[in-house]
């Protein structure tokens, strides 16, 4: 599918009547957007929505369940984000915005000031007021008993293999976000770490989004090598001629998407996106991937293991520099150390997650032949044949130290010892040939 065609196409509703696990799977295997009503991700059932929603009236935030979760919390510090804007009147872009933290307890005072304020109602509000209460990782810093009591994981995103302790070891990072904030907060345009997907739910309020469909991104250069922040019309008028025309353009071919309260929105691998809460928001949100996605996090790597590369490559073995690594094996470690420190993730970690993953499909379905059929596994395969031209597994499988000798070595197609014994592993499962 094009993505001229995914651009004229609103994202697929889903009732619980309708959905089924699979169904979902062959939309996700299309790499659409996909809103799942408040029925179908059974969101009612949540402690978050029972709690934190206040029905008809308001802005809709139950600002004394909030204290009363800081109550129990121990009102813990909590990240914010600060909208300022350029001299311009430009918002920063995506990870340039001033970040600080605020008390949970006197955020939440602060908000509820600011709704009962009289200086606005809905995105009438100036969200500068307040910052953005983003990236508050519940179950990592108050434990898994906080957030289950909060939310339910929807069934159709189960198989999250981002949060699986076997390629995390001893990290204890994750995936899981609170949301918070005023009318008129937003988030500019990104797609999401990794390459991921990710799923977020509305508990209060309501949002407004673009989405852009992969290859689209190059209509979003602001002309100066980024990306503009927001490609809402209004904004268009603030830039030159060329930059406003393909903002026009790329609004045209987005995809918007009016969020309610309890539903919600999967945002498919590699789609740009920016969020504006039309009203006071609190959402939840996760960034995951499984035997699917895994491709599209393979990939994203792999271009960014090869940026590291050709930015180390004064340093590499064969360059002749005084300061350069001894061995093809130390400079290859070295790239996957700033491979990790710049997203998080190396080479190896991603195929020490995909490894993790298949066998626990082959189990479950009792035999790998029965885990691959209807598509559950198709990005693992993928990254095994090399598509997308991440490189295929019987170039891969060589480590560095293994290929430097040959005549026809070709260093940067070479993975590290630790993440080319994975690949062997991996590519052996699926009966690649591979020794």
């Amino acid at each position: 599918m094009s993505a001229d065609t995914l651009a004229t196409q609103r994202p697929v509703l889903l009732d619980r009547q309708s959905l089924t696990v699979d169904g979902f799977r062959e939309l996700q295997l299309q790499n659409r957007p996909v809103l799942l009503d408040a029925d179908c991700a059974r969101t009612a059932e949540w402690g978050a929505c029972r709690e934190w929603r206040v029905e008809g009236g308001g802005c809709g935030v139950n600002f004394d369940a909030l204290r009363a979760l800081a109550d129990r919390l121990n009102d813990p510090c909590v990240p914010v984000e600060f909208e300022d804007g350029s001299e311009s009147g430009v918002r920063a872009g995506y990870g340039a915005r001033r970040r600080g933290e605020m008390h949970l307890r006197a955020y939440v005072d602060a908000w509820e000031r600011l709704a009962q304020s009289g200086s606005g109602a809905g995105a009438d509000r100036d969200s500068g007021a307040l910052p953005y209460l983003k990236d508050w990782h519940v179950r990592r810093d108050h434990g898994q008993h906080v957030a289950d009591a909060l939310y339910q994981l929807p069934p159709h995103f189960a198989d999250d293999w981002l949060d699986e302790r076997s390629w995390r070891g001893h990290r204890g990072d994750d995936y899981h976000f609170v949301y918070a904030g005023p009318a008129n907060s937003s988030t500019p345009i990104h797609h999401d770490v990794l390459c991921t997907y990710s799923w977020s739910a509305n508990v209060v309020g309501r949002k407004r989004w673009l989405l852009f469909a992969p290859g689209d991104e190059a209509l979003l250069a602001d002309g100066r090598g980024g990306l503009v922040p927001d490609a809402s019309p209004q904004q268009h008028a603030r830039y030159p001629a060329d930059v406003a025309a393909r903002l026009a353009r790329a609004y045209g071919r987005a995809i918007q998407v009016e969020q309610g309260p309890g539903e919600v929105l999967f945002v498919p691998a590699g789609w740009y996106h920016q969020v504006l809460n039309v009203s006071d928001c609190v959402s939840i949100n996760h960034n995951w991937t499984d035997g699917i996605g895994i491709a599209h996090v393979w990939r994203f790597l792999a271009a960014q293991a090869s940026a590291v590369r050709a930015a180390l490559s004064d340093v590499a073995p064969a360059s002749g520099s005084e300061l350069a690594f001894g061995s093809a094996d130390e400079w290859h470690a070295h790239c996957e150390l700033i491979l990790r420190v710049d997203t998080g993730m190396t080479r190896a970690d991603a195929l020490g997650m995909a490894l993790a993953g298949v066998r626990r499909a082959r189990a479950r379905a009792g035999g790998l032949a029965r885990a691959l059929a209807g598509g559950a596994l198709a990005g693992v395969a993928a990254v095994v044949r090399g598509e997308g031209g991440s490189g295929c597994a019987a170039t891969l499988c060589a480590s560095a130290s293994e290929r430097a000798g040959a005549e026809d070595a070709d260093l940067a197609l070479a993975l590290p010892a630790d993440a080319a014994q994975a690949m062997r592993e991996l590519a052996l499962l699926f009966s690649a040939g591979i020794p």
